[in-house]
């Protein structure tokens, strides 16, 4: 009764412009997981509400969000999916999509755990890739190509890929093909140096 009632508080404070959202957003993120299916239903309608706000809160937002949930070691992986790919679902825009690419994949530098790099890579395997998104994805593959070493982060490069060749044109194709022949490359001198670091 307690979560619903602050929730709810929130949510009138947030929504009217009352409160700064930002530090707050994560616990109501964590809300969308809440036992109570009373409490997880209205966190799901306060971020339908939110993103429903004219600056594209949600978008703007999520990078941190995605931090923050990551650093949560209580948090695991079904949960945090389950609550990233919900948000995720809120960037409908192509050039969001694709800005959003270049924030995640800025993010993959700020942790060494493996499990952060997953995180990061389902977040970006989740959204709603265009042609140019995954352009810009291979552009910037250097910000994540140490971690291909890992199977799961290389597994969701992949998918991009062979989700963006479904109906690609054949000049895009070429370029899918060269993409993934980079991810390849990439992996295996991830994988050489982790050899020759390791004692």
């Amino acid at each position: 009764r307690v979560r619903k009632n602050m929730l709810m508080v929130l949510t009138h404070l947030i929504l009217n412009d009352m409160v700064k959202v930002k530090g707050r957003v994560s616990e109501m993120a964590r809300c969308l997981l809440d036992e109570d299916p009373r409490v997880a239903a209205h966190a799901r309608l306060f971020f339908s509400e939110f993103a429903k706000k004219g600056s594209s809160p949600v978008y703007n937002l999520l990078p941190d969000i995605m931090s923050s949930l990551s650093s949560d070691e209580s948090l695991g992986s079904a949960p945090f999916r389950e609550v990233m790919g919900f948000l995720i679902g809120f960037i409908q825009k192509d050039r969001q999509c694709e800005a959003m690419v270049e924030k995640l994949c800025a993010r993959f530098a700020a942790s060494d755990a493996v499990a952060y790099h997953r995180n990061v890579a389902f977040c970006v395997g989740a959204l709603q890739h265009t042609e140019r998104s995954v352009r810009k994805l291979a552009e910037l593959s250097k910000l994540y190509a140490g971690t291909l070493t890992d199977d799961e982060v290389h597994a969701a490069f992949v998918a991009i890929v062979a989700k963006a060749r479904k109906g690609a044109r054949a000049e895009f194709r070429t370029a899918l093909d060269e993409f993934e022949a980079e991810l390849a490359r990439a992996r295996g001198e991830a994988v050489d140096e982790a050899g020759e670091a390791a004692p």
